[in-house]
């Protein structure tokens, strides 16, 4: 009978919550990539992203702010100045701000269709192209009158529009129900009083327009660079193929010098485009959107994911700045409760001085893969890059500088352990030493054949993971800092293995593949194999074990996140699952018993602070405008689920999980945290069916919601 009952009551509850059941999951990364910027000036500029965010700095592009002003992709900003701005993007959405970007305002574009480029010569004076229409205001806005497009010829689908002067402008297009390859030009002389189709250019889509006069204007489509020297009425192709398959952005400051932007990097002509050098290379298959040129040499070229690279001296020099950190991860380094460090993919280095709430950017100059950082004390870093060099720092990690020369081979791990010994291994059995912080170094190698990609310290001595030329994973160690080396027999280490001590005693060996672990009592000299329940075929990309018993590890899966054991690594079972993304978790690693982080693919950054009961999602780049607390998901759920919530302002935050007599359950954050969107994940594991409530309590604001357990 109690148990009918209680399924009636979660059926009744099940149909009263049915409308809130599904909510957006990709919250750690929730790229809103970004489409166009507008920069009035080398230090402020805004970006307009999608899902409504636009993104805004005052100091030149080291750090940002992001705001949302509704949920539509948005598609092309400007600013005429520092106050007046529009933006426009899908389901006819135009708005207009007065106050630099702190609010903004709706205006009537009459329509639903999508709007892909607003150009403003002024803050009065714009135009507005749409899905096959073209929009102008003389009144700021107050007003928008549809122009007349020529469509005799064909239909257009706009996807670009610039204006010269108050007369003078073209609109480029695709061509609506046309299945060709071509782009279709629209020129008009009369400030749009007509737009008039003029020619179609190979090239699907039509990309960016750029005017150097009244005649000479330059454009893109999805695979070349055309020139036209009477206005856009007739066009030649210039010496430049694109190889990406979303085209390429140009940016010309005069006849002779200009930018192009795509998938492999940014290129640079002084001859008109004649000829083209590569000024940067990009190292990811990330789309370049926008470039930005201002009259003093500087410039600034945006990536889709979040990247923003700025130049000083007219592109022939870049320096690497982000709005999102949406790199891969593959290292984490803690200094401390506040202070630490994430590196990865694409020169990702940044820095949190405040548990990982937020991040500074601290590599402006590399765009390679970052290893490290390692520290030798508070002030002493290291880091490597993927083109064998390695820098220093002596400030806690706010500025790098290079030391020594170019080493041999392929850096794949540095190690330093709170003294002056700093470890680079590598590809073709590099192991190299310094003692002196790097220095002068010393060549501890003793086999040219294999690939070291790991290095560890336990008491006085030193372990490196190799696979050696026979294809074998082994285990060596050395007793004298490196001068000699042991192998250490271990039975079926078939594959790539992670190493972690606890103590001066216990350690673990996870090998990435295959359901077996070893694990030592006698500090490392011998090691017993178990099998465990992970999956023969999940990839384990690192672990930790917080305490005797109880460990974490990373995995290539979404489905599976982030294992826990509670017996030494018998049994696992998902504690963190990537709800409804295709991404995984890399490196984890713990500063107590309590507080831990976790980084992955896609910027991906969690923190816990009770133990691993509970992850949250700390990588926070846009800041709500209120107090909210979503419902949780799944729901019903078994054995975990996720809760989020928003703050619009730093606060001191509870959230208590309670039973229907009113009995505190848990309670997974009580603590102060800055502004930004939390998740975290509950493990129900150990309660029983029913129903829980959970509350956010903080400064002004309380609301508690319902959720199921259901076994």
């Amino acid at each position: 009978m109690k148990s009918l009952l209680l399924l009636v009551i979660i059926i009744s509850l099940l149909f009263s919550n049915s409308y809130s059941q599904w909510i957006y999951q990709n919250n750690y990364d929730s790229i809103a990539s970004i489409s166009c910027g507008s920069f009035v000036n080398s230090n402020t500029g805004w970006y307009a992203r999608a899902k409504g965010h636009i993104s805004k700095t005052t100091d030149g592009g080291m750090s940002w702010n992001t705001i949302s002003i509704c949920t539509d992709d948005l598609n092309s900003i400007k600013f005429p100045d520092l106050n007046t701005g529009y933006v426009c993007g899908i389901n006819g959405r135009l708005m207009k701000t007065t106050n630099g970007g702190l609010y903004w305002s709706q205006q009537n574009s009459s329509s639903n269709d999508t709007l892909a480029s607003l150009d403003f010569l002024n803050e009065l004076t714009g135009w507005c192209a749409g899905k096959n229409f073209i929009l102008y205001t003389s009144n700021g806005g107050v007003q928008w009158n549809w122009q007349n497009v020529d469509s005799s010829i064909i239909k257009p689908r706009f996807t670009v529009l610039k204006m010269f002067d108050s007369q003078n402008g073209l609109a480029g297009a695709r061509g609506f129900g046309y299945s060709g390859n071509k782009s279709f030009i629209f020129r008009t002389t009369n400030g749009g009083t007509n737009w008039i189709f003029t020619d179609s250019l190979y090239g699907f889509y039509t990309y960016s327009i750029s005017y150097v006069n009244a005649n000479i204007v330059y454009l893109s489509t999805m695979y070349n660079i055309q020139k036209s020297t009477d206005g856009g009425i007739n066009w030649n192709m210039l010496n430049f193929i694109s190889s990406g398959s979303e085209g390429t952005y140009i940016k010309f400051k005069n006849e002779s010098t200009g930018w192009a932007l795509n998938y492999d990097g940014i290129f640079k002509t002084t001859n008109g485009g004649d000829n083209w050098f590569i000024s940067f290379i990009s190292t990811n298959q990330d789309l370049f959107t926008d470039i930005n040129y201002l009259q003093n040499g500087t410039i600034f070229a945006a990536k889709k994911k979040g990247g923003v690279y700025k130049s000083t001296n007219e592109g022939d020099n870049w320096n690497n700045y982000f709005i999102n950190i949406s790199s891969d991860l593959w290292g984490i380094k803690i200094i401390d409760a506040n202070n630490l460090f994430i590196s990865g993919e694409d020169g990702a280095l940044a820095k949190s001085t405040n548990g990982g709430f937020n991040w500074i950017n601290k590599n402006n100059k590399r765009n390679e893969r970052i290893i490290g950082p390692v520290f030798a004390n508070s002030n002493t870093g290291f880091i490597c890059d993927s083109n064998h060099y390695i820098y220093k720092s002596t400030d806690a990690g706010d500025n790098w500088y290079q030391i020594g020369g170019i080493f041999p081979h392929d850096i794949y791990n540095i190690y330093c352990k709170d003294d002056n010994n700093l470890w680079v291994v590598g590809n073709f059995g590099m192991i190299m030493s310094s003692t002196n912080l790097g220095n002068m170094w010393e060549n501890k190698s003793f086999d040219s054949t294999s690939l070291v990609y790991g290095i560890t310290k336990n008491n006085n001595n030193i372990f490196i993971n190799a696979l050696t030329i026979d294809n074998s994973n082994r285990l060596f160690k050395s007793a004298n800092m490196g001068n000699n080396w042991v192998n250490i027999p271990i039975d079926s280490l078939d594959s790539f293995f992670c190493l972690f001590f606890l103590n001066s005693q216990t350690g673990w060996i996870f090998p990435q593949f295959r359901h077996r672990f070893f694990k030592t009592i006698d500090g490392g000299n011998s090691w017993t194999k178990y099998y465990c329940s992970i999956d023969n075929d999940l990839v384990i990309f690192d672990f930790v074990f917080i305490n005797e018993n109880t460990g974490f590890a990373p995995t290539a899966s979404y489905i599976d996140g982030i294992l826990k054991t509670t017996n030494s690594g018998i049994n696992w079972f998902s504690d963190f699952t990537l709800s409804g993304n295709s991404g995984y978790s890399t490196k984890i690693a713990f500063i107590n018993e309590n507080t831990g982080w976790v980084v992955g693919s896609q910027g991906l950054i969690l923190k816990t602070t009770n133990g691993g009961t509970s992850f949250i999602s700390i990588n926070n780049h846009n800041i709500p405008d209120k107090f909210s607390l979503s419902q949780n998901y799944p729901n019903p759920f078994n054995p975990s689920t996720n809760i989020r919530y928003e703050l619009p302002k730093n606060s001191f935050v509870k959230l208590v999980i309670f039973d229907m007599l009113g009995r505190v359950v848990e309670t997974p954050v009580n603590e102060k945290q800055s502004a930004g969107t939390y998740e975290i994940t509950w493990d129900a594991s150990s309660y029983p069916s029913g129903v829980y409530f959970y509350r956010l309590t903080t400064e002004g604001f309380s609301e508690t919601k319902k959720m199921i357990l259901l076994k």
